[in-house]
C-alpha cells in the first residue's frame, strides 16, 4: 500500500516583539507511525528572546578593477552565506534569498560598494558553542567580468561571563588554508570588449628602409682617393 506525503516549510515571517523569527523548518502529513496513518502533526518550536542577546551582521565589500572601458555603475553581484552545518544561526534579511535545503542565504546587489548580510542573534542556547559558515561571490553572466574565485571562512564563538552572564563573540576569518584574513573582500575585473586594452609596446624598433651599407663604401673611397692626391702631388714636386 503506498501513502501519500506532503510536505510543508513553516517560516515565520515577523517575529513577536524582542523574539527573533524561528528557523524555518520542514513538516511531512501524513505519517505512518507502525499501525496507522497519523494525520494530527503539532510543532512547538522554541521563540528566544534577543533580549541580551549578542549580536553580528557580516559585512562584505565589493570592489572593480577596470582594466579597459568603463563598468557599469549597476552590475548585479552576487554573495553567498552557508552554514557548514544545516540549523546554524543565520542572518535576517528580508531581501535575502534562503534556501531551507542547504542554509545558503544568497544577496544580490549592484554596484561596487560595502555590503551587509544581515544581523544574526546569538543567546544563551547558543553559549558554549562554535560556529562555521562559509562566504564567497557566486559568477554572474556578464562576460565582461573575470568573477573573484575566493572562499572565506567566518568562525563565530559564542560566550557568557559567569558573573555578568553577558555574551560576547569572537569571531574571526580565513582562506580555505586556514590563514587568517582581515576582511570579506571580492574584486572583480571588468575589461570591455569595445575597448581592448592597449598592446605593448614592440622589443625592437621598427624598420625605416633607411640602408646603411653605402656608409662604409664612401669612407673607403674618400681615404683612396686621399691616398691618391698625396702620391700625385709628390710626383709634381720631384718634377
Amino acid at each position: 500500500m503506498r501513502h501519500l506525503r506532503i510536505m510543508y516549510l513553516i517560516v515565520q515571517e515577523t517575529a513577536p516583539e524582542d523574539y527573533e523569527p524561528i528557523n524555518p523548518f520542514l513538516i511531512t502529513v501524513p505519517f505512518w507511525d507502525g499501525e496507522k496513518l497519523v494525520y494530527d502533526v503539532s510543532a512547538n518550536p522554541k521563540l528566544m528572546s534577543i533580549t541580551g542577546m549578542a549580536k553580528y551582521n557580516p559585512p562584505v565589500e565589493k570592489l572593480v578593477e577596470v582594466k579597459s572601458g568603463k563598468a557599469p555603475s549597476d552590475s548585479e553581484f552576487i554573495f553567498k552565506m552557508r552554514p557548514n552545518v544545516l540549523g546554524y544561526p543565520m542572518p535576517e534579511n528580508d531581501e535575502a534569498e534562503y534556501d531551507p535545503a542547504t542554509g545558503t542565504l544568497t544577496m544580490k546587489k549592484h554596484g561596487p560598494g560595502s555590503y551587509e548580510f544581515g544581523w544574526m542573534y546569538f543567546g544563551t542556547d547558543h553559549v558554549g558553542n562554535t560556529y562555521t559558515y562559509t562566504i564567497y561571490e557566486a559568477a554572474g553572466d556578464d562576460a565582461h567580468y573575470k568573477y573573484d574565485t575566493m572562499i572565506y571562512i567566518l568562525t563565530i564563538v559564542v560566550n557568557q561571563d559567569p558573573e555578568t552572564k553577558e555574551i560576547s563573540l569572537d569571531i574571526s576569518y580565513a582562506d580555505p588554508e586556514g590563514r587568517p584574513v582581515d576582511a570579506v573582500k571580492f574584486t572583480n575585473v571588468y575589461t570591455s570588449s569595445d575597448n581592448p586594452p592597449p598592446s605593448p609596446p614592440p622589443e625592437k624598433l621598427p624598420q625605416t628602409g633607411q640602408l646603411w651599407w653605402p656608409i662604409p663604401v664612401l669612407a673607403l673611397a674618400g681615404v683612396a682617393m686621399l691616398v691618391v692626391g698625396i702620391i700625385l702631388r709628390r710626383k709634381s714636386e720631384k718634377q
